[in-house]
C-alpha cells in the first residue's frame, strides 16, 4: 500500500507572492524513514489556469533540496515521478499560478 500526503492545498496565484513580488510557493515537506525510490506527484488544478508551473524537489538528508523534474502548463491531473534515485524526503515548488486557479498536489510513495 502506497503512502500518501496532500502537500499543497488549493494554493492560488496569491500564495506565490510576498511582498508583491513573485517568489513562488515550497509546499510541505514529505520525509521517510528511510530512503525511497519511487516517488509520484499529481498536480490538480481547477479554474482555466494560463500559466501553472514549478519543479518537485527531493533531499538525501532532509534539509538541502535538488530539482528533479519540471512542469508546466496545461498540467491538469499530471504525474510527475521520481524513480531510481533514493530519497529521504521530497517536496512540491509552484513558480507561478494565474487566472483565479487553484493547485492541490498530492504525493505518493511505495511503502
Amino acid at each position: 500500500m502506497a503512502l500518501t500526503f496532500k502537500s499543497i492545498d488549493a494554493a492560488t496565484a496569491a500564495d506565490t507572492f510576498v511582498d508583491n513580488v513573485q517568489v513562488g510557493l515550497v509546499g510541505g515537506i514529505f520525509s521517510f524513514n528511510q530512503p525511497r525510490s519511487n516517488i509520484s506527484f499529481q498536480f490538480i488544478t481547477t479554474g482555466n489556469p494560463a500559466t501553472v508551473s514549478g519543479t518537485i524537489q527531493g533531499s538525501i538528508d532532509g534539509i538541502n533540496f535538488t530539482h528533479l523534474s519540471a512542469f508546466s502548463t496545461p498540467y491538469d491531473g499530471g504525474f510527475l515521478f521520481s524513480t531510481g534515485k533514493p530519497l529521504i524526503a521530497v517536496r512540491p515548488f509552484l513558480g507561478a499560478i494565474s487566472n483565479n486557479a487553484t493547485v492541490t498536489v498530492w504525493i505518493a510513495v511505495d511503502n
